[in-house]
This record gives structure tokens, sequence and C-alpha cells, in this order.
């Protein structure tokens, strides 16, 4: 009779904490999804079946107690396993480690609408993750500069514009370029009085007239005299005059149009700078356009000293940017720098990614994913399994109808609405896939002050 007496006394006061159990659970209710059955009300409502069941019964009972372990009576768990009690053990937990949380009654899962799922199987190559930031592609990029000094007389094209190769871009009067054309003009008259000179003295020579040394000079004269001829056009050429033979730049002749310069696109691309203004006095050099070729951009990579292994020559990597959403961008690496930069000791690395939407803008940053190892073993999850405690991911693994384990695992690449996990799951275990918030409201319920009632 006294043990009877005892057993009453015990469950009542376990029904009084259940009750404070439920009280907190009714105020993480605002942090549930509309709709979804908490567990607060499961409790209250199984609280009372299991008090009348165990008062109907006979018999001392107790919690188990493991020698030398602290046991949580509340959740009958060893109090170091218990999630509940000891939720700060979750940030020192290795992938595949775990603790313990147990619902307040077997069937708080099933009424709260709780669903588990196996993961499903995958191959996964191993991969390092590094940020990376997008550029031009260097190769394909130009600045284009008048040789020689002028002013500014009409700007063809405006930022943003799409060129062809050769596509004039603007025209320049130039004092120096006429000054040139004149040296060619005169090396032109020079060239042509010697070629009369040598035909005079080859005919007076065949006739025995004039000496052979004065037919070998007027030789030599005429051949320096076209050399000049030849210097001056080929400067006239390099200084951007169509077609200096003839004098004549854009079809016009020598007269008109021998002072203009024009500047040309050097290959195909876009106007991503322009600085030449209509009347502007510019030097030998300035430059006026940038022409870039979006088609290709770089992505400069910046790997941590204890990933250099993982970026080599020709190896596609992967990247996603915030800006793009769910899409994923591949590159090809074509360069690995041999030494560490000295400040922030990593290895830079350079990949080449097609760019055929223009969707990757210089100066973009994003995250880059390198193979670095072979192809492994994985599971896929939907991303409402996943859950981050204190910066790492966890997922609810059931034991038994009212016990889940509150599970690390390591997170490989994002699948679209999915998650590879790479670490910390076997394939024949059943993980939380729908409810998982509620699971994780009893969880996180110590934060709010509803942990276990101390003794």
């Amino acid at each position: 009779m006294r043990n009877r007496t005892r057993i009453r006394g015990l469950l009542n006061t376990l029904a009084l904490s259940l009750g404070a159990a439920a009280a907190v659970l009714v105020m993480l209710n605002g942090f549930l999804p509309h709709g979804a059955a908490s567990l607060s009300s499961v409790a209250a409502s199984d609280a009372a079946g299991e008090h009348e069941s165990a008062e109907s019964g006979s018999g001392d009972t107790c919690c188990p107690v493991e020698a030398g372990r602290d046991w949580c009576g509340e959740h009958d768990l060893a109090e170091n396993e218990c999630a509940v009690c000891h939720p700060e053990r979750a940030a020192t937990l290795a992938p595949g480690e775990s603790l313990k949380l147990r619902l307040p009654s077997r069937a708080s899962a099933a009424k709260a609408g709780v669903a588990t799922d196996a993961p499903v199987a995958m191959i996964s190559a191993a991969t390092a993750r590094a940020v990376c930031r997008v550029a031009y592609n260097e190769t394909r990029l130009a600045r284009v500069t008048p040789l020689v000094s002028g002013v500014v007389t009409e700007v063809l094209v405006d930022l943003g514009a799409e060129v062809a190769a050769g596509q004039a871009l603007a025209r320049l009067v130039s004092p120096e370029l006429a000054d040139r054309v004149r040296a060619y003009r005169e090396a032109q008259a020079q060239r042509d009085l010697a070629a009369s000179v040598y035909q005079r003295e080859k005919g007076l020579h065949e006739k025995g007239i004039s000496s052979g040394q004065d037919f070998q000079q007027a030789a030599a004269e005429q051949r320096r005299a076209q050399a000049a001829v030849e210097a001056a056009r080929q400067e006239l050429e390099l200084l951007g005059l169509d077609d200096a033979p003839n004098a004549k730049t854009n079809g016009a002749s020598a007269s008109s149009v021998s002072s203009i310069v024009v500047l040309r696109a050097p290959f195909a691309g876009t106007i991503i700078e322009r600085r030449a203004v209509a009347g502007e006095a510019v030097e030998r050099g300035a430059a006026l356009f940038t022409v870039a070729d979006l088609s290709e951009m770089w992505l400069d990579i910046a790997l941590p000293q204890a990933l250099m292994s993982a970026a080599r020559v020709a190896d596609v990597v992967r990247a996603r940017f915030d800006g793009l959403g769910d899409r994923v961008v591949e590159a090809r690496i074509d360069w690995v720098a041999p030494f560490l930069e000295e400040g922030s000791r990593t290895l830079k690395a350079r990949a080449v990614a097609a760019n055929p939407e223009r969707l990757l803008k210089h100066g973009m940053y994003g995250e880059v994913s390198v193979n670095n190892g072979a192809a492994a073993p994985a599971f896929q999850l939907p991303a409402d399994a996943v859950h981050h405690y204190d910066g790492h991911p966890f997922v609810f693994v059931q034991v038994a109808e009212d016990l889940f384990d509150v599970r690390r695992v390591a997170v490989g690449a994002t699948r679209g609405t999915a998650f590879e996990i790479t670490a910390g799951l076997a394939p024949e275990e059943r993980v939380v896939t729908a409810r998982s918030h509620v699971v994780k409201s009893e969880f996180l319920k110590s934060r709010l002050g509803a942990g276990c009632v101390d003794d």
C-alpha cells in the first residue's frame, strides 16, 4: 500500500511537469507554420491518458539507472546524451555523432504530422569549396588608343555598343599625321626622280657614253629612294591610314583627308569603357575605348593552402552566384599560380567560363566547387530535412516512435531544392523529411527555459 501511494505521488509530479512543458510548447506554436500540430497539444492530451493507465496498474516502477551515469528522468535518457539537457554539446559533434531527443509521448510525432523517409543514395565526387571572382578575359580585352596626337572630330559608338572587328569607333584630325603624309609624298617624288635618273644613265651606259660608275650610282640612288618610300608607307599604315600607297583613307583622296585618323575595333566585342569626347585634344597612347569579348569570362579562384592539390589545369569546376539562383556555371581551369600570395597565403587559379547569355558580370563574387578526390557514396535529402544549429548542419533520425537522433552531417553540393549529404547517414536510417520544424522546436525549447527539471 505504501509503494502504491508513493507511485501515485510520483505520477502526479510527472503530470505537473508535463503540464509545464506543454505550456512552454504552446509558446512555441507561434514559430510553427499554420496548420501544423504542436507537440504541446499532443503532450497535454497524452499526459492524462498515460497517468490514468499508470494509476490502474500495480507494482513498483522507476526510471532505469545505469551504473556510473547520470540519468535524465524526465526524458528517460542518459543525461550526457540528452539534447534538451545539453544542447550546447551539439556544436562539438563530428559528422555521424548524435544527441538523443525524446518526444513527450509515442504518439506525439504521428499526431504532429511528422513523417520520415530513407535518404536517396547517390554518387558524389569529393569537392573543395573556394571563393571566386568574375573578371574579363584579358586575352580578349583591348584598349584602343591613337598612335598620334590630335583632336577628336567624331565619336561613332557609345558605351555598351556591340562592335564588329575593324568597325570604326572614332575619327581624329592630326597635324602630326599630316606631317607624316607630306614626308611620304616627298619620298615618292624623290623615288620618281631617282628612277628617271637611273633610266637616263642606263641608256647612256648602254651606248657607251657614260661611265659604269655613274650608272651604278644612279642605280643605288633609285634603291635608296624606293626604300624611303616603303618606310614612309609602313609608318602611315601603322598610324591608321588605310591605303598609304595611294595616300587615301576610307576611299577619300589624300588631299582631303590626309590628316584624319580612324580608330577601329581590333576584334568583335562590347564597348565597356569610352573616354572619347568630340572636340577634345588627345595625346598619343591615350586610351579612348576599351573593347571586351564577353562571350568568355575568367573566374579568379583563391584556394586556401590546405587545398592546393585540388586545382589542376584542365579540371572542370562548378560555380554558383547569389544573383543567378540555382544556375550552376561550369568552367575549365587553364592556369594555376606557381606560388602562394604573400599576404593571404592562398593559391591563385584561373578558370575560363562560357558566357553566351552574358549573365556573368565583371566583379561578381561566388563560390566554386573543385574536385578534391575520387567519387564517393553520398545521399540526397530535401532541403527541409536539413537544419543548422550554431552554424552546423543537422538532421533528425528516428530511432523509436518517440526517440530521435539529433545527427550532425556533412553537406556537399546543393542540387536545386535538395542537399547532398556526404557523411553522417546510413542507407537504412529514417530521416524526418516532413514537419521537421516540429521536432526542431522540441530540441530548441531548452533555450526558452523549458529544459529538464532539476531534482
